[in-house]
């Protein structure tokens, strides 16, 4: 795989959010509040030898990401962490790889792979919006 390629791809799409509010934005293509983040430049900085790969550990403390989930309440300190979260948040990813388009999203302590053999396969490269 080329690190080109990947890059390429994940400059379209890359999200980190609760999964209704994800799915919701699709589904009514409306902007949300406060309630994803597009961590697409930030992701692109992982990319090494192309491939991305991140620990199973949140995502939330990573270099241009964090919870964008966590109630208003709670300090800095406190947001860092998932488990004060009302809601899990999730990274979703579109890519290209070997000509095609893939999706895949992850729980914000899982860790990621890409490309991976469970990502969800949505066509070749220019065919796909």
């Amino acid at each position: 795989m080329r690190e080109q390629g990947l890059n390429r791809e994940i400059d379209d799409d890359a999200e980190m959010g609760s999964r209704d509010k994800i799915s919701q934005r699709e589904a009514e293509a409306e902007p949300l509040e406060q309630s994803w983040i597009d961590v697409t430049v930030p992701l692109r900085f992982f990319v090494k030898d192309g491939a991305l790969a991140l620990n199973s550990s949140s995502k939330a403390g990573l270099l241009g990401f964090y919870n964008p989930c966590v109630r208003e309440d709670l300090t800095i300190a406190d947001a860092r962490s998932s488990a004060n979260s009302a809601v899990k948040p999730l990274l979703y990813v579109r890519y290209a790889y070997d000509g095609q388009v893939f999706e895949a999203t992850f729980d914000d302590d899982q860790a990621v792979s890409l490309p991976s053999q469970y990502a969800c396969a949505m066509g070749p490269v220019g065919c796909v919006y």
